[in-house]
Protein backbone atom coordinates (compact mmCIF):
# COMPACT_ATOMS: atom_id res chain seq x y z
CA UNK A 1 0.00 0.00 0.00
CA UNK A 2 1.46 3.04 -1.25
CA UNK A 3 0.98 6.10 1.40
CA UNK A 4 1.62 9.70 0.38
CA UNK A 5 2.45 12.38 2.63
CA UNK A 6 1.13 16.21 2.37
CA UNK A 7 3.65 19.05 3.45
CA UNK A 8 2.31 21.50 4.53
CA UNK A 9 5.35 23.08 5.95
CA UNK A 10 7.01 26.02 4.74
CA UNK A 11 9.86 28.02 5.81
CA UNK A 12 9.25 31.84 3.90
CA UNK A 13 11.85 33.95 4.13
CA UNK A 14 10.45 37.21 3.55
CA UNK A 15 12.81 40.60 3.16
CA UNK A 16 12.46 43.47 4.82
CA UNK A 17 10.21 46.09 3.30
CA UNK A 18 11.87 49.36 1.70
CA UNK A 19 9.49 51.90 3.55
CA UNK A 20 7.61 51.14 6.53
CA UNK A 21 4.45 52.99 5.01
CA UNK A 22 4.35 49.91 2.36
CA UNK A 23 3.96 47.83 5.10
CA UNK A 24 0.26 47.73 6.01
CA UNK A 25 -0.64 48.61 9.89
CA UNK A 26 -2.51 45.92 12.21
CA UNK A 27 -6.43 46.52 11.07
CA UNK A 28 -9.46 44.52 11.22
CA UNK A 29 -12.45 45.01 9.02
CA UNK A 30 -10.66 44.82 5.69
CA UNK A 31 -10.93 42.88 2.52
CA UNK A 32 -8.11 40.68 0.88
CA UNK A 33 -8.40 39.63 -2.68
CA UNK A 34 -6.16 37.65 -5.00
CA UNK A 35 -5.40 38.35 -8.56
CA UNK A 36 -2.58 37.11 -10.32
CA UNK A 37 0.25 37.20 -8.01
CA UNK A 38 -0.94 39.21 -5.89
CA UNK A 39 -3.17 39.70 -3.26
CA UNK A 40 -4.50 43.16 -2.57
CA UNK A 41 -5.78 44.42 0.78
CA UNK A 42 -7.90 47.73 0.99
CA UNK A 43 -10.16 49.10 3.75
CA UNK A 44 -9.98 48.33 7.63
CA UNK A 45 -9.34 50.30 10.62
CA UNK A 46 -7.55 50.48 13.35
CA UNK A 47 -8.10 52.19 17.01
CA UNK A 48 -6.49 55.45 15.01
CA UNK A 49 -9.09 55.41 12.56
CA UNK A 50 -10.47 53.60 8.76
CA UNK A 51 -8.18 53.66 5.58
CA UNK A 52 -8.60 53.75 2.13
CA UNK A 53 -4.93 52.94 1.28
CA UNK A 54 -4.21 49.84 -1.24
CA UNK A 55 -1.64 47.05 -0.39
CA UNK A 56 -0.40 44.90 -2.71
CA UNK A 57 1.56 41.61 -1.61
CA UNK A 58 4.04 39.65 -4.14
CA UNK A 59 3.07 36.04 -3.31
CA UNK A 60 6.82 35.43 -5.65
CA UNK A 61 8.98 38.04 -3.52
CA UNK A 62 7.45 38.48 -0.18
CA UNK A 63 7.12 41.72 -0.52
CA UNK A 64 4.49 44.79 0.28
CA UNK A 65 4.14 47.66 -1.88
CA UNK A 66 1.56 50.67 -2.20
CA UNK A 67 0.47 50.71 -6.03
CA UNK A 68 -0.70 54.43 -7.05
CA UNK A 69 -4.29 54.09 -7.63
CA UNK A 70 -6.48 57.36 -9.09
CA UNK A 71 -9.74 57.96 -10.17
CA UNK A 72 -12.89 58.00 -7.66
CA UNK A 73 -11.42 56.58 -4.19
CA UNK A 74 -13.97 55.73 -1.99
CA UNK A 75 -13.37 56.74 1.32
CA UNK A 76 -11.92 55.21 4.32
CA UNK A 77 -14.11 52.49 5.59
CA UNK A 78 -14.48 48.83 7.71
CA UNK A 79 -16.94 45.99 7.45
CA UNK A 80 -17.33 46.50 3.64
CA UNK A 81 -17.42 43.68 1.07
CA UNK A 82 -15.46 42.46 -1.95
CA UNK A 83 -14.67 40.26 -4.55
CA UNK A 84 -13.29 40.07 -7.69
CA UNK A 85 -14.49 39.64 -11.36
CA UNK A 86 -12.51 39.57 -14.31
CA UNK A 87 -9.42 42.28 -13.79
CA UNK A 88 -11.86 44.22 -11.19
CA UNK A 89 -12.19 44.47 -7.75
CA UNK A 90 -15.64 45.30 -6.45
CA UNK A 91 -16.14 46.59 -3.11
CA UNK A 92 -19.67 47.11 -1.50
CA UNK A 93 -20.75 48.81 1.50
CA UNK A 94 -19.41 49.00 5.27
CA UNK A 95 -18.77 51.88 7.26
CA UNK A 96 -17.39 55.33 6.18
CA UNK A 97 -15.78 57.39 9.32
CA UNK A 98 -15.66 60.51 8.43
CA UNK A 99 -19.42 60.42 6.93
CA UNK A 100 -20.36 58.44 10.34
CA UNK A 101 -22.75 56.59 8.01
CA UNK A 102 -23.29 52.56 6.64
CA UNK A 103 -22.44 53.30 3.02
CA UNK A 104 -24.33 50.98 -0.07
CA UNK A 105 -22.08 52.43 -2.31
CA UNK A 106 -20.34 49.85 -5.13
CA UNK A 107 -16.73 51.04 -6.59
CA UNK A 108 -14.29 48.67 -8.66
CA UNK A 109 -10.97 48.71 -9.05
CA UNK A 110 -9.58 48.05 -12.73
CA UNK A 111 -6.35 45.86 -10.97
CA UNK A 112 -4.81 45.90 -14.33
CA UNK A 113 -4.71 50.08 -14.45
CA UNK A 114 -5.46 50.36 -11.43
CA UNK A 115 -8.45 53.18 -11.99
CA UNK A 116 -10.76 53.64 -9.33
CA UNK A 117 -14.57 53.79 -10.42
CA UNK A 118 -18.08 54.64 -8.81
CA UNK A 119 -20.89 52.13 -9.87
CA UNK A 120 -24.14 53.51 -9.61
CA UNK A 121 -26.79 51.53 -8.51
CA UNK A 122 -30.70 51.98 -7.96
CA UNK A 123 -31.51 49.64 -5.53
CA UNK A 124 -29.91 49.17 -1.76
CA UNK A 125 -27.54 46.51 -1.95
CA UNK A 126 -27.10 44.03 1.53
CA UNK A 127 -24.10 42.20 0.00
CA UNK A 128 -22.59 40.73 -2.58
CA UNK A 129 -20.80 37.94 -3.78
CA UNK A 130 -18.85 37.05 -6.96
CA UNK A 131 -18.99 33.47 -9.44
CA UNK A 132 -16.41 33.74 -12.42
CA UNK A 133 -19.33 35.02 -14.41
CA UNK A 134 -21.63 37.24 -12.53
CA UNK A 135 -22.14 39.15 -9.21
CA UNK A 136 -24.77 38.20 -7.05
CA UNK A 137 -26.02 40.63 -4.69
CA UNK A 138 -28.74 40.89 -1.72
CA UNK A 139 -31.33 43.27 -2.38
CA UNK A 140 -33.11 45.22 0.69
CA UNK A 141 -36.42 46.07 0.30
CA UNK A 142 -37.91 46.51 3.69
CA UNK A 143 -37.11 45.95 7.13
CA UNK A 144 -37.02 42.31 6.76
CA UNK A 145 -35.15 40.86 4.54
CA UNK A 146 -35.66 37.16 4.93
CA UNK A 147 -39.27 37.97 3.45
CA UNK A 148 -38.88 41.53 1.51
CA UNK A 149 -35.70 40.69 0.05
CA UNK A 150 -34.54 39.23 -3.62
CA UNK A 151 -31.50 37.70 -5.23
CA UNK A 152 -30.31 39.77 -8.10
CA UNK A 153 -27.51 38.25 -10.45
CA UNK A 154 -25.62 40.70 -12.72
CA UNK A 155 -23.77 38.71 -15.61
CA UNK A 156 -20.13 40.21 -16.33
CA UNK A 157 -20.80 41.57 -19.27
CA UNK A 158 -23.42 43.73 -18.14
CA UNK A 159 -20.87 45.22 -15.35
CA UNK A 160 -18.35 46.20 -18.02
CA UNK A 161 -19.82 49.42 -19.17
CA UNK A 162 -20.83 51.37 -16.18
CA UNK A 163 -22.12 54.39 -18.63
CA UNK A 164 -25.39 52.60 -18.59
Amino acid sequence: MKRHLLNTFYDLKAEPSRSPTDVPFQRYGHTVMGYGDYAYLWGGRNDDGACNTLYRFDTNTLTWSRPKVCGHVPGARDGHSACVMGNRMYVFGGFEEQADRFSQDVHYLDLDTMLWQYVPTRVRVHSVLCSPSCLVSWLTLGVNTLLRGRVCIVRQNALMNTNE
